[in-house]
C-alpha cells in the first residue's frame, strides 16, 4: 500500500511559498513531526531577522490539497514598560 502524500506549504508574514511536490510519508503524526523540526530550523535561521515580530507558518496539506493541520511560531520582541522590569503581558507566578 503506498504511503499518503503531504504538501508543506510555508507562510513567512505576507510572504506565501506553496509545496509543489509534497511528500510520501507515513501518516499525519510524521508529517506533524516534519512540520515541527522545519519550522524549528527556519526559526534558527531567521530569528530575529529584520525586526521585533515575525511568524511564520507550515500548513499541512493533504492529497486533496485539504487542510488537515498547522504549525507556527509567532516571535514578538518586546521591551518593557518605563519604570517595569518584566514585559507588560507577564504574569508573576511565584508560589509564596
Amino acid at each position: 500500500m503506498p504511503m499518503p502524500r503531504f504538501y508543506f506549504d510555508l507562510y513567512d508574514g505576507a510572504n506565501f511559498a506553496p509545496d509543489p511536490q509534497g511528500v510520501d510519508l507515513p501518516d499525519i503524526e510524521t508529517a506533524k513531526d516534519e512540520a515541527t523540526r522545519t519550522l524549528s530550523e527556519i526559526a534558527a535561521q531567521e530569528i530575529p531577522g529584520d525586526g521585533a515580530s515575525r511568524l511564520f507558518r507550515i500548513v499541512i496539506l493533504d492529497e486533496t490539497r485539504s487542510i488537515i493541520s498547522e504549525a507556527r511560531i509567532d516571535f514578538r520582541a518586546t521591551r518593557p514598560a518605563p519604570g517595569n522590569s518584566a514585559p507588560a503581558d507577564s504574569k508573576d507566578n511565584h508560589d509564596e
